[in-house]
């Protein structure tokens, strides 16, 4: 483990990260709802405090390219194995959707709301890296209390 790592930090990662999909594989009920809307943002925040802003500030070309081909590459190759499947199985069982309404929401979005495909977070996570990329270049010298109000 890097010297400068934080050992508590990478251990909440993966225990955020174990608890995603443990509440993703469990049956929805009240219990897995109150859960999602902890441990998700756990993640998401996590990654946020562990995001190394000095190194990316300068180079943010660099940097969205390599989380590109970490988050959107997946995403799209996970998205069009999907709607093959889908497109395949839509005439034997029907999903709610077309193969036409799928695909628009693929790349629309994740769905309607009940539908909501588990890939979500890989688009999610890459836009929001790149607009914390962006926020952190042009605002990391202005005071702390102003940038959090120009980020609400």
């Amino acid at each position: 483990m890097d010297n400068n790592r934080v050992s508590w930090i990478d251990l909440t990662k993966a225990i955020s990260l174990v608890s995603i999909i443990v509440v993703h594989s469990i049956t929805r009920d009240a219990l897995s709802t109150v859960l999602t809307g902890f441990v998700i943002p756990a993640f998401f925040i996590l990654y946020g405090v562990t995001h190394k802003n000095e190194k990316h500030r300068h180079n943010i070309g660099q940097c969205v390219r390599s989380r590109f081909r970490s988050l959107m590459i997946p995403y799209i190759l996970l998205s069009l194995g999907m709607l093959v499947l889908y497109s395949f199985l839509y005439p034997v069982v029907d999903m709610g959707l077309t193969p036409a309404d799928f695909a628009f929401w693929l790349v629309y979005g994740s769905g309607p709301i009940e539908r909501v495909s588990h890939l979500w977070f890989l688009r999610t996570m890459f836009f929001a890296i790149v607009v914390f990329l962006l926020i952190d270049k042009y605002l990391h010298d202005t005071p702390s209390i102003l940038r959090y109000i120009i980020i609400l």
